[in-house]
């Protein structure tokens, strides 16, 4: 399996607690670092698949031009960076190339780790307090 060209895009809703949150593709193109897939401007199905391993049900849309596109057999959607976050698709307003999404899991945060934890290998005494310190909120909240 291939690793998911929209890692960057999961972290980013990890990180966000706005709701709702509007993003235009070009926005969303800044988050990736990269250009979406031509589906993205033509099709609602590339917002919504997120079924891994199935045959494509939601592009089957009429006009999906299967005769000369055939999608690529993957195991990630662009869906499961918000979804897997607790946001869902509130608005699709594909001819104005933006997408506004509403935040349905609430109470949750995702965690920002220090620059300086994760930029380079740590000495031992600090690793194991760090560990010793998430084990304990684990047990703790039942995570």
């Amino acid at each position: 399996m291939r690793e998911s060209p929209y890692l960057e895009l999961r972290e980013f809703f990890r990180l966000s607690d706005k709701s709702p949150l509007s993003l235009t593709f070009k926005e969303i193109e800044q988050i990736l670092g990269d250009s979406l897939p031509a589906e993205a401007y033509f099709y609602d199905a590339f917002w919504y698949e997120n079924m891994p391993g199935m045959a494509f049900p939601m592009w089957q849309e009429e006009g999906y031009p299967f005769h000369t596109l055939i999608p690529d057999e993957i195991d990630y959607f662009i869906s499961d960076c918000w979804t897997s976050q607790g946001y869902e698709i509130k608005a699709l307003h594909r001819d104005a190339e933006r997408v506004v999404f509403r935040r349905v899991i609430t109470g949750v945060s995702g965690v920002r780790i220090p620059k300086a934890l994760i930029d380079r290998k740590l000495p031992d005494a600090i690793v194991y307090k760090v560990e010793k310190i998430l084990n304990q909120l684990v047990r703790e909240y039942g995570l």
